[in-house]
């Protein structure tokens, strides 16, 4: 995660304070990345933003579930519709 933290830290001061992480990409991660993840919310929910992850494959999607972040963070199988539930719930 070297080069990442402070890139992903610094969107998360986005305005209006909505951000979408797309994961597609991604087929593992571990806690450090939960702890990142974490912070970016922590920031974005400060600040009453919406925070969404989208394209979580089957190992992140059971990960999030076995440390019940599924139910603070929403997930959605498209950056699109993840996109689209942030914009109906500002």
């Amino acid at each position: 995660m070297v080069g990442l933290t402070d890139p992903m830290l610094e969107a998360s001061n986005a305005d209006p304070p909505r951000m979408v992480v797309d994961l597609s990409q991604v087929e593992f991660f571990g806690s450090s990345f939960i702890e990142l993840l974490f912070r970016m919310w922590k920031r974005l929910n400060e600040r009453s933003g919406q925070f969404a992850l989208a394209g979580l494959s089957p190992y992140c999607d059971e990960v999030l579930a076995v440390t019940n972040l599924n139910k603070l963070w929403p997930s959605y199988e498209t950056t699109e519709e993840a996109v689209e539930a942030i914009r109906s719930a500002a």
